[in-house]
């Protein structure tokens, strides 16, 4: 579970704030895990280029809850044997598509490119070619803003069901789902005012679930006497949670049982996630944080997944 909570007043004023200032639109890379003619390796340098060209054109390459994928197609033209000189030289000649596409929906965008490379060996022929992929390539960029433009579109189509989602999501206490369901929905669409607000309520009814865990963690440990377990539970229940006062008489009696020791390892603990929250206050906002970690670990798509 993160670990990270800020306010969530000031929160709410972030996330408006830098969806107004920047572009949210969220794409996810997938490559295939295996693929004819490419190593494992040569995937994941493709996979890096591939995600660079996102970082390039203002896109975050994140999966989220039904949302929009970047894959890539690639084609074989010619695969050549060069005799001559002290060693053989291997030439190929591949065409790379890359589409933009709803995870079960229909295409957004594309765009091909030929790409030729040679080497003493095949695979290095291959690395050559897949080196030359320009992440500034403008062909890419024009491709990225076709992919945008049908995004944002079908989000403002499509506004008032994600919404009517989310808040599903949420009564059925399915906050980190809810919360990734929010950031899939571009700063562009006219109703991200409403997603704004939604964002806040979440996050805050998320706090008030995980304090509630946070406390129960606390008085487990603190039952089997392990104070110091006990501390750290309560150490991650700010005041702006609701049982934030529970919390803290629980930690009055907790740091009873402490020696010197032990309070004088409290304190540095606590000084130094202190100044943690005050940092990561500044720059991470705790929402987004929520929503990445559940699509990390729960929103997987797979290469073959995309063509049903």
């Amino acid at each position: 579970m993160k670990r990270i909570l800020f306010s969530f007043i000031c929160l709410c004023c972030i996330l408006c704030t830098n969806a107004q200032e920047a572009s949210s639109i969220l794409i996810g890379v997938v490559v295939p895990e295996q693929m004819e003619g490419l190593s494992a390796s040569q995937l994941h340098k493709l996979q890096t280029k591939l995600e660079t060209i996102c970082t390039n054109n203002g896109i975050e390459a994140s999966l989220t809850p039904n949302g929009f994928v970047l894959y890539p197609v690639f084609e074989f033209y010619s695969d050549d044997v060069i005799e001559g000189g002290m060693q053989k030289i291997y030439s190929v000649k591949m065409e790379l598509t890359l589409f933009i596409k709803q995870i079960g929906g229909a295409n957004a965008a594309s765009v091909s490119r030929i790409y030729k490379g040679a080497g003493n060996t095949r695979d290095k022929a291959i690395v050559d070619a897949i080196g030359k992929i320009s992440p500034s390539d403008g062909a890419y960029s024009k491709f990225i803003e076709q992919g945008k433009t049908k995004i944002v579109a079908y989000y403002q189509t499509h506004c008032k069901q994600i919404i009517a989602d989310i808040k599903m999501r949420s009564q059925q206490e399915q906050y980190e789902e809810a919360l990734a369901m929010c950031f899939s929905i571009p700063a562009e669409v006219a109703c991200y005012d409403q997603i704004c607000q939604l964002i806040g309520d979440t996050y805050k009814a998320y706090q008030t679930k995980i304090c509630y865990q946070y406390l129960q963690e606390a008085k487990s440990a603190n039952s089997t006497q392990d104070y110091d377990a006990a501390a750290e539970a309560l150490l991650y229940i700010l005041p702006t949670m609701s049982c934030y006062k529970e919390a803290q008489t629980l930690l009055t009696i907790v740091q009873k049982n402490f020696t010197e020791k032990e309070q004088r390892d409290w304190e540095f603990k606590l000084k130094q996630h202190n100044d943690q929250v005050n940092l990561q206050s500044q720059t991470i906002n705790a929402a987004k944080e929520v929503a990445k970690a559940y699509c990390s670990q729960k929103v997987e798509v797979h290469y073959q997944e995309i063509f049903r």
